[in-house]
């Protein structure tokens, strides 16, 4: 029997622990202390973010379809912008986090993939009557988003 998924609360969780992640990395923090924490953190965040999508992309008939996709996009975003400071050394132990560049920069290729899957997704998905009429830029979508 499957397992019923709260994805609401999932992704709202999500984004939140991705705004506290990204307060951290503004904080004058030691590496020594920290380093391999923030490692597993943005290694777990990839993990959670990829399988929600998989699940949904696997349910796109189910009702809430098209709203989920659009929170997984808005969680999807502050991932993307988190892992573009970290790689352009914009965080606190910059130096110590360079070792990790090269993954760190296929985690982001693929993210950004999955961002335009995830954005076609919604562009095509089927919409009702009412929801033809209703046009939204990404950048209005983006701003519409945020949690």
């Amino acid at each position: 029997m499957a397992k019923k998924i709260n994805f609401k609360d999932n992704l709202f969780h999500l984004a939140r622990s991705l705004d506290r992640f990204s307060d951290g990395l503004t904080l004058d923090l030691e590496g020594d202390f920290f380093l391999d924490k923030f490692v597993d953190d943005i290694l777990f965040f990839n993990s959670v973010i990829s399988r929600i999508y998989a699940i949904l992309e696997k349910n796109s008939n189910m009702s809430e379809y098209r709203e989920q996709m659009r929170n997984l996009y808005t969680v999807q975003k502050k991932y993307i912008t988190i892992l573009n400071r970290i790689i352009s050394g914009q965080i606190c132990f910059a130096d110590q986090f360079a070792r990790f560049g090269p993954k760190f920069s296929e985690i982001l290729r693929a993210n950004e993939v999955m961002q335009n899957q995830i954005y076609a997704s919604l562009d095509t998905a089927a919409k009702t009557p009412q929801e033809a009429n209703d046009v939204v830029s990404r950048d209005e979508m983006s701003a519409l988003l945020q949690f």
